[in-house]
């Protein structure tokens, strides 16, 4: 399975309201705290460090913006996920998650890669019912309750893999299956590799 984390940037415009300036000030920070960029530098502790000062200059803020912290934790989640603070991230990923449903925003595109990112973690911690409910819950965001729908391939194959490991061989199957024509239909190697790694389990 493999992960992907939604980070979202955001733009400069001249003539700004202050609360575009928080959020521009915000996502410079943060950006340092990306995955891509910790994975390059090979260091989680300083994009944890990032993370976190990124949520105290929002906090600070006049006009905070509750979805951008609510995204912040999601930062933070991945950052000790990533320094193998494996407690502490599940409990930043479930706070995440919380603040998007507070703000009306937990069926918004960028919940599924935390979505999926979580159900990783609790697969890592041994729960694996959870994760395989966190990645349903992340599958029924993205198809928008469409059994039918597109799914991104990665969700496609980390259900198949929880479904696995939980014993769930007929479901399995049915899950690689449609793991691989998804990645076949977008042309994903990537997915294409760790779907016929599943299926090679079962």
């Amino acid at each position: 399975s493999y992960t992907v984390h939604a980070s979202p940037s955001v733009g400069a415009r001249p003539n700004r309201a202050s609360s575009e300036i928080v959020r521009d000030c915000v996502t410079g920070i943060r950006r340092r705290a990306s995955p891509i960029a910790a994975r390059t530098r090979g260091d989680a502790p300083a994009a944890l460090q990032h993370a976190l000062a990124a949520q105290e200059f929002l906090t600070k803020a006049e006009r905070p913006q509750p979805i951008l912290a609510a995204s912040l934790k999601s930062d933070i989640a991945y950052a000790l996920m990533l320094s193998n603070r494996l407690d502490e991230a599940d409990t930043e990923y479930a706070a995440a998650m919380t603040a998007y449903r507070e703000v009306g925003g937990a069926s918004s595109p960028g919940t599924i890669a935390i979505l999926n990112n979580w159900a990783l973690l609790s697969r890592n911690v041994g729960d694996v019912k959870r994760a395989l409910e966190v990645v349903d819950e992340a599958i029924a965001i993205a198809s928008r309750g469409d059994a039918s729908a597109a799914i991104p391939p990665y969700l496609a194959v980390n259900r198949a893999s929880a479904l696995l490991s939980l014993g769930r061989i007929d479901e399995a199957l049915v899950a690689v299956e449609r793991a691989l024509a998804i990645a076949a239909a977008v042309k994903s190697d990537v997915a294409r590799f760790h779907a016929l790694a599943v299926k090679a389990g079962v």
